[in-house]
């Protein structure tokens, strides 16, 4: 893909909304978010092709050992934590909790992955 090619890629698609997605190296395992919003959101990879859609959940941050909200984040949700969210909750996910249970990181390609697991709370 040419550099051409990105820029009118990338002038195609929609500017976010501000709200920051949560990364591994902010978060601890306890930590929370309460579900505010789901979305599915449609995406594509860095070569412009399609890639199955993923939910996308926009929440309030809660830190392990603390009660108060402190900002709204968004957190992707993957297709393994989608399907035990869906056994657990059907699809009455807003109002709910996610919390942190580990923070993996493997390479993958040659590049060091890291991201965050989840698991619903009943």
């Amino acid at each position: 893909m040419s550099l051409a090619e990105r820029k009118e890629q990338v002038m195609k698609e929609p500017v976010g909304d501000g709200i920051p997605y949560l990364k591994p190296d902010q978060v601890k395992v306890g930590d929370r978010v309460k579900v505010e919003k789901v979305e599915i959101q449609p995406a594509t990879d860095y070569e412009g092709r399609t890639i199955p859609a993923k939910p996308v959940v926009t929440g309030a941050y809660i830190a392990s050992g603390t009660a108060a909200e402190t900002q709204t984040v968004k957190v992707g949700i993957s297709k393994g934590t989608e399907k035990k969210l869906y056994l657990l909750w059907d699809t009455a996910w807003v109002g709910r909790y996610l919390m942190v249970t580990s923070i993996q990181s493997k390479v993958i390609e040659g590049a060091k992955r890291t991201w965050i697991e989840w698991v619903g709370l009943p």
